[in-house]
């Protein structure tokens, strides 16, 4: 079984329980947290940055710029998620992502993007679909969509319209 197939299977199992009522578990956390806070989960993480680069066409005219999308990555760790923020753990020291200040998230195929004032993160883990149905649940108490690529919806027994 791909794992592809079974990040989606695991998120979808876990919005099932969300809507019936069940929270996601206490995990053990690598380190201590601020009080009352507890661990949801606990996977390994890439954190990655966003800086777009301005490139000019045809002189100094602004309206014919362009963006390219480029991903940096900051920083490789430990992702700690708790109801309040994400804490990384990473090489370069603890880093925490508090999920009050986000503007607006969504999920990519290798993570969940943040989107902050002062940038623009993605969280890569190795069960992107999972951990971005987690944050969700967990920081904001939602679903986030949940359409499997039509490669795998037949096998998950789901097949949308």
């Amino acid at each position: 079984m791909s794992t592809e197939l079974r990040d989606w299977q695991a998120a979808m199992s876990l919005a099932a329980a969300w809507r019936h009522g069940q929270c996601p578990g206490e995990a053990a956390s690598p380190v201590a947290l601020d009080p009352g806070e507890v661990a949801s989960a606990v996977i390994q993480c890439t954190v990655l940055r966003y800086g777009g680069v301005r490139l000019a066409f045809a002189g100094s005219d602004p309206s014919t710029h362009a963006a390219a999308a480029q991903w940096h990555v900051q920083d490789l760790g430990t992702a700690v998620l708790t109801a309040a923020r994400v804490l990384v753990l990473g090489r370069a020291g603890p880093v925490s992502f508090g999920l009050a200040a986000v503007r607006r998230t969504w999920r990519e195929p290798d993570g969940t993007a943040l989107n902050y004032d002062q940038g623009t993160y993605k969280l890569v883990t190795p069960w992107p679909v999972w951990f971005d149905v987690a944050l969700n649940v967990v920081g904001y108490h939602r679903l986030p969509p949940l359409r499997p690529p039509a490669h795998l919806a037949r096998r998950l027994g789901r097949v949308d319209p």
